[in-house]
């Protein structure tokens, strides 16, 4: 039995070092490097669910749902900073721009207002249950009565700033979260397949959705768009080694110059400026946060 276990807990800790091995390999490949998406993607770390091996891996009906609910924090078209791979036991985590909003992690919580009696209305309880003098009695009932009102509108008032506060902090995340990017969620029925956690394989299952090209072997993966022409490099009007994502506030000014406007807003730690440049005869959206660019795409 002691064999047995040993044999047991040595297979599993070979396994967990081999899983561990596969994602430092798609964090070295895909870290740091930018893809174009084709598909709008909701503002949220839930991201967009792909059940691999299903005839439809995309559920048309619960990705419009997602975009309705958080609105979208990567348009379609836009070209973005990997930041994160996560390889788990039957899922790949394909982080674009921050992996996207998590209410837990990333939100601003809420405030609850204060309900209940104060002591001061306990101790008159009090009181009234114990006086047996019909003339103290109204005396005492005049000043619970006065003291009840007097805690209902203090209860009114703080329901009043709790909801506003809570709606400030809502209108706060949602901000943060239209800046903090999304994710693929790659699904399997069981174990990820050896061949799926490598490279090849994750741009070959996310190739519908994502252009590679500009990636090492990710011109094979490349695809159409559905409303122009092949794309085949980071982004055919750059050349290699310009504008990217990933690139700081400063290589962007050296690149393009000076913003023609800027929009921009600072909450807690979090500061975004999405600014409008223009390059020979476009004109360029691009997003920064935190002095990195984390998105562009052009004005049409």
């Amino acid at each position: 039995m002691k064999t047995f276990l040993f044999l047991l807990l040595a297979a599993s800790a070979m396994a967990d070092d081999v899983k561990d091995a596969r994602e430092r390999v798609l964090r070295q490949f895909f870290e740091g490097r930018s893809v174009t998406v084709h598909i709008d993607m909701p503002a949220s770390s839930k991201g967009i669910d792909l059940r691999i091996g299903q005839p439809e891996p995309l559920e048309a009906g619960k990705h419009s749902r997602r975009l309705v609910e958080t609105g979208v924090s990567v348009r379609e078209g836009t070209r973005i900073l990997i930041t994160r791979i996560n390889l788990k036991d039957d899922l790949i985590e394909f982080h674009l721009g921050g992996g996207g909003f998590n209410p837990i992690w990333n939100g601003s919580g809420t405030v609850s207002p204060t309900y209940g009696k104060t002591s001061r209305e306990k101790r008159l309880e009090d009181y009234l249950r114990r006086e047996r003098d019909p003339r103290r009695r109204r005396e005492l009932k005049r000043d619970l009565d006065r003291e009840r009102d007097r805690r209902r509108r203090d209860e009114r008032r703080s329901r009043e700033i709790a909801d506003a506060t809570n709606e400030i902090r809502r209108e706060r995340d949602r901000d943060r979260a239209l800046a903090m990017g999304s994710r693929f969620n790659l699904r399997f029925e069981r174990a990820v397949p050896l061949g799926a956690a490598t490279p090849d394989g994750v741009m070959e299952l996310l190739s519908p959705f994502v252009d590679f090209s500009g990636l090492p072997g990710g011109e094979v993966y490349s695809r159409r768009r559905p409303d122009g022409p092949a794309m085949d490099g980071p982004d055919d009007q750059y050349e290699a080694g310009a504008l990217r994502a990933g690139m700081s506030r400063s290589e962007v000014g050296n690149l393009l110059g000076p913003a023609e406007r800027e929009d921009s807003r600072t909450e807690g730690d979090l500061h975004k400026a999405v600014a409008i440049f223009r390059d020979g005869g476009r004109r360029m959206e691009l997003t920064f946060v935190n002095g990195i660019l984390v998105q562009f795409k052009e004005l049409r």
